[in-house]
């Protein structure tokens, strides 16, 4: 599969509410070429909210998509900024929203349209995911994510929705046995949606050619990340209501604004909102949690 343009997008709400877990996170390969650490940053800790508001405008532009990158989807592998366990999460998150829409396209017979996206967890986000587990001993999911593809490509529907909960629960495990790194844990989660809807604002740009949806596969995938963004909030909205009521309320009325960028899983051939709507409607959403960052 060609590697793709990856679009970084800055909203503003980085992910620098995840400090002070006491355990080393896990860490990338190599830092963005060209890119500032400071001290703490070299050696191995945690970025504070001014690295990583400095990074993000040093290497950055606003809305301005940048050439080459990690990751094969536009959106889905900039990580330029993120906080390496945000990263992490977010790339989970991303797989599960990839699952998201190809179980939707699967309910709705469109198997052929569903494959893609259970072969993109592997060719383009596994590699990321992989080491980090390795480096905690905790057990690998690839092989269950490769035999979900094979029963989607066989149209087995038995075979496909028992394989399905393989995959979910040998997730359910990864992501309970690296919450040490997510403290506090519904500061991990918010900092989480914020970047996943980032790699869906960089999706959408990405299937929009020519003010029509040229690309219905990063339309869909755009689609599976905002829609799974909105099942996480609603998992720690009850922590959310205590810390906030009016806060999340208005995140969910932007969710909500968001969400009619995609009204079904098979795209119209007109966009409903355009590029620049939906960052703004990322925005709002940004703007109604970060309340919840500065807890």
């Amino acid at each position: 599969m060609a590697t793709r343009k990856i679009g970084k997008i800055w909203i503003g709400i980085g992910a620098a509410a995840l400090l002070g877990s006491g355990v080393n996170p896990p860490t990338d390969a190599a830092e963005p070429a060209g890119k500032q650490l400071s001290p703490l940053q070299q050696q191995g800790a945690a970025p504070t909210a001014s690295d990583t508001h400095i990074n993000h405008v040093q290497s950055t532009p606003v809305n301005k998509p940048a050439q080459g990158g990690e990751g094969g989807e536009g959106g889905e592998g900039s990580s330029a900024g993120l906080d390496p366990r945000v990263k992490f999460f977010r790339d989970m998150s991303l797989v599960r929203g990839h699952l998201f829409v190809g179980d939707e396209l699967i309910k709705a017979g469109l198997w052929d349209d569903a494959l893609p996206h259970f072969h993109h967890p592997v060719e383009e986000l596994y590699a990321s995911i992989g080491p980090k587990l390795k480096g905690q001993g905790l057990p690998q999911f690839d092989m269950a994510l490769k035999a979900l593809a094979q029963t989607v490509q066989a149209r087995n529907a038995r075979a496909y929705a028992n394989a399905l909960k393989v995959v979910e629960r040998r997730m359910d495990e990864a992501d309970l046995g690296m919450r040490k790194f997510a403290v506090p844990f519904v500061l991990s989660r918010v900092s989480t949606i914020v970047a996943v809807l980032q790699s869906a604002a960089g999706e959408y740009a990405e299937a929009i050619e020519n003010g029509k949806i040229g690309k219905p596969v990063e339309y869909q995938d755009s689609r599976g990340f905002v829609f799974y963004a909105e099942r996480m909030l609603d998992s720690i909205s009850k922590d959310l209501e205590k810390i906030d009521k009016a806060a999340l309320a208005a995140t969910r009325a932007a969710f909500a604004e968001l969400k009619t960028a995609w009204p079904a899983p098979v795209p119209p051939s007109t966009p409903v909102k355009d590029h620049g709507a939906v960052l703004a409607d990322v925005s709002r959403v940004g703007l109604a949690v970060s309340p919840f960052l500065k807890k």
